[in-house]
């Protein structure tokens, strides 16, 4: 099913509806790693971290709006690198949410292609991202963006 909601980029007036979905996210993912686990009182952090992100010329929140509700967000940069690398021009997706009752109706796929049209216009040459290994629904969708595995990220709590 496919939904006919508008995307377009965001401004602080979505501040708390990219909260929102931004914990739902981490509630989501909290049984998978303590690096998902959020203090009871982060939401005035949260939103500090969002409005930083809209603010940075090298950042852009791409939200999908239907009937002024925000079903999902991306949040996408653009990043130089080393000119040593063939590939120096990064694209980086750091979030991307869709609330639960929406997921699978082709908003997810619509964020990206923004998220993608502008990180081109910004002149990248590759993009990363970083999915839950233990999300393979969130695998499964990137790769069907056209990602595949490079690297294998771990962490170690000390």
């Amino acid at each position: 099913m496919k939904t006919d909601s508008t995307i377009r980029t965001a401004t602080e007036n979505d501040l708390d509806s990219l909260t929102d979905l931004w914990l739902e996210l981490m509630i989501h993912h909290k049984n998978d790693s303590n690096l998902f686990q959020v203090k009871e009182d982060s939401r005035d952090g949260i939103q500090k971290i969002l409005k930083t992100k809209m603010e940075n010329k090298n950042t852009q929140i791409f939200v999908s709006v239907l009937q002024s509700k925000v079903l999902g967000f991306i949040v996408c940069s653009f990043q130089i690198g080393s000119p040593i690398f063939n590939l120096y021009k990064k694209g980086y997706i750091a979030e991307t949410v869709i609330h639960s009752n929406c997921r699978g109706q082709g908003i997810g796929k619509n964020l990206y292609s923004s998220a993608e049209e502008w990180l081109k216009k910004q002149g990248v040459d590759h993009i990363q991202l970083q999915v839950s290994v233990k999300n393979p629904k969130g695998i499964d969708f990137w790769s069907n963006q056209g990602f595949e595995k490079v690297t294998f990220s771990m962490n170690k709590e000390v």
